[in-house]
């Protein structure tokens, strides 16, 4: 008889997306497991957990990170995402695969900055498709930053006057044989006195046909496709959704209720 195959997603409740406070800070998540083959992508969003690049399988089983994963009897395969702890403390966005129990890579020079990065979303469809979510609070050195050359916005300071610190997101698309980033944009807002960049957090995540669908959350205004910044009622939160072709390099859809 074929082993049953258990998959495993973490979630804030059954049936319910992750979704951080407008503070920034991100709900905790938990294990959900169901039996059969997975009907649709796993899709996780406001994750916030240790994942170290020097642990093994049994290591990562045991300390159970936010991730999406699928087991048939003792075969485990997985992608985990969360941040590792590095010299002085800093937090380092992370990103690791295992493959039918053996940890295929790790990646913790995604984003690396003497500002703390965690990786907040992922989505995969259990197949070649796997995309995550970097939170980060300034420009980045690494991995993200060579695929987001490219992309609709191709740092933090683009369309930001300043450089002041503020969480902003990353998204990306990962080689999952690899784990090498193949494209990337950053995500901002901006004060709309002072163009300083202002806080923009994940609320949810998933594949629109070929490409990606990302919504946010911001204190400020969020962007129009064209990157400039939206006029908007005084309604807090501003929720925007943007919907990207699968090289980042433009919006296709960017839409928030009550700007224009």
């Amino acid at each position: 008889m074929a082993a049953a195959l258990l998959l495993s997603v973490t979630v804030a409740s059954p049936g319910q997306a992750l979704v951080p406070r407008v503070d920034g800070s991100a709900s905790v998540g938990r294990t959900a497991e169901r039996i059969g083959p997975p009907q649709a992508p796993g899709i996780l969003g406001g994750a916030e957990s240790r994942l170290e690049c020097s642990w093994t399988v049994e290591e990562v089983r045991s300390a159970r990170p936010s991730g999406l994963s699928e087991q048939r009897g003792d075969v485990l395969t997985g992608a985990y995402i969360g941040f590792s702890e590095q010299p002085g403390r800093v937090r380092r966005a992370t990103v690791m695969f295992i493959d039918s129990n053996v940890k295929a890579w790790c990646n913790d020079e995604l984003a690396m900055s003497p500002e703390p990065t965690n990786t907040t979303g992922l989505a995969w469809d259990f197949d070649d498709r796997l995309m995550v979510v970097v939170e980060a609070r300034t420009d980045i050195a690494g991995d993200l930053a060579v695929a987001a050359a490219g992309g609709w916005l191709r740092n933090f300071s683009d369309r930001n006057e300043t450089s002041r610190p503020a969480k902003s997101l990353v998204i990306a698309t990962i080689d999952v044989a690899t784990g090498t980033p193949t494209a990337a944009t950053f995500i901002t807002a901006m004060q709309r006195r002072s163009f300083q960049a202002a806080d923009l957090v994940l609320s949810r995540l998933g594949f629109e046909g070929g490409g990606y669908r990302i919504d946010t959350l911001s204190i400020e205004p969020p962007r129009r496709a064209d990157r400039s910044t939206f006029a908007c009622d005084d309604v807090f939160p501003y929720r925007a959704t943007y919907v990207f072709p699968a090289d980042f390099s433009r919006t296709v859809v960017a839409g928030a209720p009550g700007c224009g």
